[in-house]
């Protein structure tokens, strides 16, 4: 397994904390009587009840007019996609430039059919 950054930041609170560092880290969270699907369960609650106040999305009506200038074709979707360089940071949405990609062909596939 290769040591990615978030790898190297749980190795350093383990240290930091006295843990093991070649221990997992739910085992900290685990007793006789908490299993790993509780514990997983556990914390999907806390995500809901973190957001539950939250309103849904309301998708609006697009447009009736585009201006031509703001039009892209599915092939000038997938050359942008497809040279992306993945040595780049990631955009304000925190995906990842190499699955952008490597998943050009997917994300704009209407023209290639």
């Amino acid at each position: 397994m290769t040591n990615t950054s978030s790898n190297k930041w749980w190795r350093e609170i383990k240290r930091l904390s006295g843990q093991d560092i070649k221990q997992e880290w739910h085992h900290q969270f685990l007793d006789d009587h908490t299993s790993i699907k509780s514990l997983a369960n556990n914390i999907n609650d806390i995500f809901v009840e973190l957001t539950n106040h939250f309103e849904a999305l309301v998708p609006i009506d697009p447009p009736t007019y585009v201006p031509e200038h703001l039009l892209v074709s599915q092939y000038e979707v997938y050359h942008a996609l497809s040279s992306i360089n993945i040595g780049q940071a990631v955009g304000p949405d925190n995906t990842p430039n190499k699955l952008l990609r490597d998943f050009a062909f997917e994300l704009a596939p209407q023209e290639f059919q």
